[in-house]
């Protein structure tokens, strides 16, 4: 997941060898493998009061960066799933879950989901990709957004109670105004 664009901005993604790997502007945070076939939670936590930005995997922080100096990311790019336009790539894989708040939601360790993330005031947007066909993903925050998927998506039934979405080099993308602090998603 990213918004970035002429080295402005945030994205949130798994790279070559199954590490996570979370960009602000210049800054790069990268760490863990996941290539297991299980699913996984990856989340960025921007916490600007503090200066310090916390990737964590399956609910572990696993890497910790200063932003005391980091400038704005906000930009005019779109808000993309599934691709990274900066490398032409595109993610192979499911994902269950998007959540993207305008607060830190928490700098420690906490104890991975097991069911849907909830919709509260601080949500910006929130997918849980349960439609279980077509090519939209509906907001579930008070936003109300709209994730049209271009390509041929795959939904697919999964734990959690809904219906994970599987993406096979196709993106997704999803045009947000704001710049959010905390992203959050599921994917194996």
């Amino acid at each position: 997941v990213n918004k970035f664009a002429s080295g402005i901005g945030w994205q949130l993604e798994i790279v070559s060898g199954g590490n996570l790997k979370a960009t602000l502007n210049a800054t790069t945070l990268q760490a863990g493998s996941y290539l297991d076939g299980a699913w996984h939670q990856a989340r960025l936590c921007i916490d600007r009061e503090n200066g310090l930005a916390h990737l964590f995997g399956d609910g572990t922080k696993i890497k910790t960066t200063d932003i005391a100096t980091l400038g704005s990311t906000d930009n005019a790019a779109n808000t993309l799933f599934g691709t990274n336009p900066t490398s032409a790539s595109f993610f192979n894989g499911t994902i269950q879950e998007i959540r993207i708040s305008n607060v830190s939601r928490s700098a420690e360790d906490y104890i991975k989901p097991v069911y849907q993330f909830p919709d509260d005031p601080s949500t910006y947007l929130l997918l849980h990709f349960n439609e279980g066909a077509g090519n939209i993903a509906y907001d579930y925050s008070e936003k109300r957004h709209r994730a049209t998927l271009y390509g041929s998506p795959t939904w697919t039934d999964g734990d959690m109670e809904v219906s994970p979405v599987t993406i096979a080099r196709e993106q997704i993308w999803l045009v947000l105004d704001e710049d959010p602090v905390l992203t959050s998603f599921m994917t194996n």
